[in-house]
């Protein structure tokens, strides 16, 4: 029962020194996140009032404006977010403050991910309303609301999550420059999975090529016109055997993100234990 007890004290700590580091570290980002997001509320602003103006309606979507701010800024964020451990003259600061590497990463891991997804969610609602009474008085009409619950809005959060975690490894991994290498080292590992796998389709199905080249043979082409039925039979059987490799793919796509969480820690006591250099 003691046990349980200091266990149960222990936890109120811990949660009580992760939310006074996320004041602070709230206290000290608020300025730069202001500024941020007056810059980019202008420039959304003058564009939907342009859209607005010379009825450009289809080139305007409320749910691509906010993935496109929250992939953007959630991903510097969290390119930034481990940027005083690696600084020389920042480390100590990072390495004395009074809470646990797991409470220290832990505010940053909800900053980056619910914080920026909130946050970004409540301000661009904020900003399609006063865009939509700005149109409605200077032009009789608008582009409507940000609706937050539509399926394509919560299937890009999941994404931008997935991505998140590349990113915030990255943070720790890298000792400057964090968003730039790990977006290079993104484009290099997809560049060479691109390329294994044209190797392995190349390889498994050699016989339908013509020699070295990617260039199917013309019978087997012919096969997969649209003058031939034998092409919707083939994709109706393809896709029966795809579906266990989609299921397989979302499985691991959803993996991916608790996979660098938790390497981004190990990661991170490495780092701290050399003093974040």
């Amino acid at each position: 029962m003691t046990n349980q007890k200091n266990a149960n004290i222990k936890f109120a700590a811990s949660i009580k020194r992760i939310a006074l580091l996320a004041r602070k570290e709230f206290i000290e980002s608020r300025k730069a996140v202001l500024i941020a997001s007056a810059t980019v509320t202008g420039v959304y602003l003058v564009v939907a009032i342009l859209n607005t103006a010379f009825g450009n309606a289809e080139s305007y979507s409320h749910v691509s404006n906010f993935l496109t701010i929250l992939v953007l800024g959630g991903l510097i964020s969290s390119s930034l977010a481990f940027s005083d451990l690696h600084s020389k003259g920042k480390n100590i600061n990072w390495i004395m403050t009074p809470a646990s590497q797991m409470e220290k990463y832990i505010t940053n891991l909800l900053f980056t991910t619910v914080g920026v997804v909130v946050y970004i969610l409540v301000a661009y609602f904020l900003f399609s309303l006063v865009s939509h009474l700005i149109n409605l008085v200077a032009f009789g009409r608008s582009f409507g609301l940000f609706n937050p619950f539509q399926k394509p809005v919560w299937q890009g959060i999941l994404v931008y999550l997935v991505v998140q975690s590349t990113f915030l490894f990255g943070a720790i991994y890298f000792r400057s420059l964090h968003f730039l290498k790990t977006l290079l080292s993104l484009i290099v590992l997809g560049i060479i999975l691109s390329l294994l796998s044209g190797i392995i389709l190349r390889l498994v199905f050699a016989d339908y090529f013509i020699g070295l080249s990617f260039r199917l043979k013309p019978e087997i082409e012919y096969l997969f016109s649209s003058s031939n039925n034998f092409s919707l039979q083939f994709e109706t059987l393809f896709q029966a055997y795809l579906k266990p490799l989609e299921i397989t793919g979302k499985i691991v796509t959803a993996l991916i993100a608790p996979f660098f969480w938790i390497v981004g820690y190990i990661r991170l006591t490495e780092t701290e234990v050399r003093n974040g250099l």
